[in-house]
């Protein structure tokens, strides 16, 4: 008999959990950083200040791990089309910092540090960035339009 009640009760107990469960794992879902959402259609729909703006909020809040790395790489890619060029710099090296093996952070920081003239610099993070992603055709691109001498050192010989 008292393995019958004890036995009802277990099954009473993970019937009211399961029944809980959806509420909860809705309250989990709804705690997301929507932030980052909002900031990726603003650099999509061509936003780039309010881009910057909001994706500098998202990585404030609670987004952690890929989605992290992903929204400093994405401000380094949107300050740098700003032409905020030592920001991008910044954005670029935290993501590296936060992960050494995330390649695309180093492509965006080749791209930041050409444009500001650390030619050597940006030589070595599309490098660095072909060594993790030897397939990377982007990487390779970057890197090539890099190297290349500039127009103005080839005319003047």
């Amino acid at each position: 008999m008292f393995k019958f009640y004890k036995t009802a009760v277990i099954a009473a107990s993970v019937t009211l959990i399961a029944a809980s469960a959806p509420a909860e794992a809705q309250v989990f879902y709804m705690s997301k950083n929507s932030t980052y959402e909002i900031a990726d259609k603003a650099m999509r729909a061509g936003e780039l200040d309010r881009a910057s703006l909001l994706f500098k909020r998202a990585i404030k809040g609670s987004i952690h791990g890929e989605r992290l790395l992903a929204a400093y790489n994405n401000l380094c890619a949107v300050d740098l089309a700003r032409g905020a060029l030592a920001d991008a710099e910044k954005a670029c090296s935290a993501a590296i910092g936060k992960n050494r093996l995330y390649w695309r952070a180093y492509v965006n920081r080749g791209h930041v540090r050409s444009a500001m003239g650390k030619k050597e610099l940006a030589i070595k993070d599309l490098q660095k960035a072909l060594k993790l992603k030897p397939e990377s055709k982007l990487a390779r691109r970057v890197l090539a339009r890099v190297e290349q001498p500039s127009k103005l050192f080839a005319e003047a010989h």
